[in-house]
């Protein structure tokens, strides 16, 4: 119903009463016109819309044509006769919501009134106009580049709204924001590509940082189990540390950090290698950052020393930790 509201508002709101013609290409340039006062009055449905009044430019000898209302509105108009001052026409809407009507116009110089009625689905909608000239000159195309004006504002608005809602999609891509995707419709055409990037290392490196119950949001968005990555992504990393040494690769510090955080096997053997009996003085930063997180990481790890008994005996087995832990850090 509001489109059909629109639709029939439309023939009217644009161009004035009369004179309407398609957009061009480029805004209208001035033109002599005349101004004129319009009362109209709509019945739908078997109620009445309070009257408006309103004013608009009318071209000074452009009379010949009836309302033809806005282009977005899809409507034609059609069998235009004339009788003197009388003229009628008939139209057909091919919008969101089909309409067909027909209208009658009479103009008699410094006057005009007529109708038109629009056929829907909804029921049928009257609409009276009458008008009279007010006499004073005005520039007939201001409101058609008024109109235009107003067009390419919407379809630069539009396309900014689209383009900030495409970035606000790729960074939910890039930084695995799965809620963007659970939660916002508007990223729906690339939930393929967060879960094609789910699935790669890279991905699923990020993903592992998230709560639980974060990443069962993104496992049941792509019907994949996150878990099952892990084999594969720890495999490759350490495909990449396979040289002795790139422990102290500044090059492999990436897959350094990877294997240290998500891939106990592949540490511990890459530990056993590049750490073990190695100079602490000697190493290189990153081989030794990851020999330092290893050992501290082993030691967290370590059972718990019971409660002590006494004040020095908690001392003591204080000291014995911090001694076994300094000369184990690269003994293993």
């Amino acid at each position: 119903m509001q489109g059909n509201v629109r639709a029939v508002l439309g023939l009217l709101a644009v161009l004035g009463l009369v004179g309407g013609r398609a957009a061009a290409d480029q805004p209208p340039a001035a033109e002599p016109g005349v101004l004129w006062e319009q009362t109209v009055e709509m019945q739908m449905q078997g109620f009445s819309m309070p009257p408006t009044t309103s004013k608009f430019c009318a071209p000074k000898k452009d009379w010949s044509q009836p309302p033809k209302g806005r282009d977005d509105d899809h409507c034609k108009v059609t069998d235009v006769k004339h009788d003197g001052p009388h003229m009628t026409w008939k139209m057909a809407c091919e919008g969101k919501e089909r309409m067909t009507g027909e209208g009658d116009l009479v103009h008699q110089g410094t006057s005009f009134s007529g109708r038109i009625t629009m056929h829907s689905s909804h029921g049928d909608m009257v609409m009276k106009m009458q008008g009279k000239t007010l006499g004073e000159a005005c520039d007939a195309g201001e409101t058609k580049r008024t109109a235009e004006a107003v067009k390419r504002q919407a379809t630069e608005a539009q396309a900014s709204a689209a383009a900030a809602m495409a970035k606000v999609c790729d960074d939910a891509v890039k930084q695995m924001a799965v809620q963007t995707f659970v939660y916002s419709p508007s990223c729906k055409d690339r939930q393929a590509d967060f879960c094609a990037r789910a699935n790669t290392c890279p991905g699923w490196a990020i993903l592992m940082k998230r709560q639980q119950e974060e990443r069962g949001q993104v496992e049941k968005l792509c019907g994949s189990s996150l878990e099952a990555l892990r084999p594969s992504c720890c495999a490759s990393a350490a495909k990449q540390l396979a040289a002795p040494g790139s422990a102290g690769n500044p090059a492999r510090k990436d897959d350094v950090a990877f294997v240290s955080a998500y891939c106990p096997d592949q540490a511990r053997a890459l530990a056993q290698r590049d750490c073990a009996g190695a100079s602490y003085t000697g190493m290189e930063p990153t081989q030794r950052d990851f020999c330092v997180q290893y050992a501290a990481d082993r030691q967290a790890a370590k059972p718990k020393a019971p409660p002590a008994t006494s004040q020095d005996e908690a001392q003591k087995k204080a000291e014995d930790t911090a001694k076994k832990a300094v000369k184990g850090l690269f003994g293993f």
